[in-house]
């Protein structure tokens, strides 16, 4: 697929629909395909040509209400609100009790940004991660809260805390980690683990260097 092809797609989708679709390229390779959004849902598409994976994420309108948490987007009320968050940095008061989000809070910032929104890096980052809203564009490579991990393709970067490699991509933190635990498969050695998969840098970053 190649973006040429996809643009002549779409195209044909808006004169036979009417349906005015945009097409942007993601930074870290790959295409996302936006549909105008109705009142009742959001249509989200992700496409990966080389791996051959594509994304379908469909909202409604309450799935971005501000009492949902910020790892998985259940509903959050006092009976199943994470108590542990109390004391902890405004960016943490939304999260469920679940035991997999709360893996994710102990590892997460609890900062809310100058600008406003939440801090989606880890707790331990010396310079917190730049902005994943939009606000921060540049330093984020074009990369946003709503794009999906280009290693596990399963969640957005926004669901659990992500990290910036030296060479600017964004990733989940445990992803990465996984990634470089796994080493080589086969009898053939090779070092493609211990590369960014947008850009096959070397992955550096120091909460990684366990």
């Amino acid at each position: 697929l190649s973006s040429a092809f996809l643009t002549r797609l779409l195209a044909d989708v808006a004169s036979s629909t009417g349906i005015d679709v945009s097409l942007e390229e993601r930074p870290t390779g790959g295409y996302r395909v936006r549909f105008p959004p109705t009142a009742s849902t959001r249509l989200l598409l992700l496409i990966d040509p080389l791996t051959r994976k594509v994304v379908v994420e469909l909202k409604h309108p309450g799935d971005e209400e501000s009492d949902v948490c910020r790892f998985c987007d259940s509903p959050i009320s006092e009976t199943n609100r994470w108590k542990g968050a109390e004391g902890a940095g405004a960016g943490l008061h939304n999260v469920c009790n679940s035991d997999e989000c709360i893996a994710r809070a102990r590892l997460s910032s609890d900062l809310v940004l100058p600008c406003g929104h939440l801090c989606c890096g880890l707790r331990t980052d010396v310079n917190p991660l730049p902005c994943l809203f939009g606000c921060d564009a540049e330093r984020c490579l074009g990369t946003d809260a709503e794009d999906y991990c280009s290693v596990c393709y399963t969640e957005p970067l926004r669901m659990a805390p992500s990290v910036q490699l030296q060479c600017g991509h964004i990733f989940h933190h445990h992803c990465l980690k996984a990634q470089l635990q796994s080493g080589w498969n086969g009898s053939a050695i090779s070092f493609n683990f211990a590369q960014c998969p947008a850009c096959r840098g070397d992955i550096e970053d120091s909460s990684l260097d366990e």
